[in-house]
């Protein structure tokens, strides 16, 4: 399932399910007589929001959480674009969408993660304010509810990952509005790495990462639990380069250590398992130039090192990525003019 989003020009409200066995995608609205069931609806507003998150909980409902954007009006009837607190639930028995309870903080570009309890924390991500948030919302399904707990940093433009039991928070960034506008940094996280465990009452510190690193590809291996940390933008005590490295992470061992060296530096790359192997795919990003790629590096947990590469046929940014068996999914993004993409591709290593 692919919910909301933007096509480059403005937020669209629509989701749309894909079928692997038809090879085709359809709106969801379009499989009700009452086409509002298909869509998230705010009293009698439909929300449109893009930068949330989606988690599957336990019993197979998604949760759609957050995100920038409109679902109410001022009192002179204009929309209000903001981040949002409300979050929804998807059935796939249904098709259907219901409203479950609101956040505690609005947030935008933050992450997900179900916990062993199945409870799902949000955590890192934007306010209004364009500022990092340093909390985390926790959501207890049986409840519907949201309660707010505390982290020790900023993580703004990190990585969320969720192992067997826990969610771990990977490095990011603390924000923070900029002298001209737009956005600053000011500064790196002190644990560059936390953990909420299967009962999240506050984040803990966790194994730290080697370097200062946002804007990288993460993706965790579904036999094994090891984690890939691939390129993104690392901070060398004066500025930020784009990379080539690599860190792994072995939950056995609890650490971190250095994988193979990419083929290319890359920042906003999006890496996926292909099948349960232990290999992953790191996708696309952006080269040190700020140029679209299309090469993608396939890489070896097993053996520490990369095996090849693929090409996308379609240059994308900002794209979600889903493993299908021997196959990844990449969908939409958006082109080097910023334009939103309808197209989407299988990639399977050659």
């Amino acid at each position: 399932m692919v919910t909301g989003g933007t096509d480059g020009q403005g937020l669209v409200p629509d989701s749309e399910l894909f079928d692997p066995l038809a090879n085709s995608w359809e709106i969801v609205r379009n499989l009700h007589q009452d086409q509002n069931d298909g869509l998230m609806v705010n009293g009698q507003i439909v929300t449109a929001r893009q930068l949330h998150t989606s988690t599957r909980l336990t019993g197979g409902s998604v949760l759609v959480a957050g995100g920038l954007g409109v679902e109410r009006v001022d009192a002179s009837g204009n929309p209000v674009f903001e981040a949002l607190t409300t979050t929804f639930l998807f059935d796939p028995t249904t098709n259907k969408f219901t409203k479950t309870g609101s956040m505690v903080t609005g947030r935008w570009f933050h992450g997900a993660g179900r916990v062993g309890s199945g409870q799902v924390v949000l955590t890192a991500g934007l306010n209004n304010q364009v500022v990092s948030v340093a909390n985390a919302d926790v959501y207890e399904p049986a409840s519907g509810t949201w309660a707010q707990v505390m982290t020790q940093d900023h993580h703004a433009h990190g990585s969320v990952v969720t192992l067997s039991t826990d969610v771990m928070v990977l490095g990011g960034a603390q924000i923070v509005p900029g002298q001209q506008g737009g956005m600053s940094i000011g500064g790196f996280p002190q644990n560059r790495c936390e953990k909420f465990g299967p009962d999240p009452a506050e984040a803990t510190p966790a194994a730290s990462i080697a370097a200062d690193r946002m804007e990288m590809g993460a993706a965790v291996a579904q036999s094994g639990g090891m984690v890939l940390l691939a390129a993104g933008n690392v901070f060398d005590g004066q500025f930020l380069q784009t990379s080539n490295t690599t860190e792994v992470y072995d939950p056995v061992a609890d650490a971190w250590t250095a994988g193979p060296t990419l083929g290319v530096a890359r920042w906003k790359p999006v890496a996926a398992e292909i099948a349960t192997t232990g290999d992953m795919l790191v996708i696309g990003g952006l080269d040190p130039s700020n140029a679209l790629l299309v090469t993608c590096e396939v890489v070896s947990l097993g053996q520490s090192a990369v095996l090849g590469t693929v090409d996308m046929a379609t240059p994308r940014m900002d794209f979600p990525a889903v493993g299908m068996g021997d196959k990844v999914l990449v969908i939409g993004g958006l082109d080097d003019q910023g334009a939103g993409l309808a197209q989407t591709e299988f990639l399977q290593r050659r």
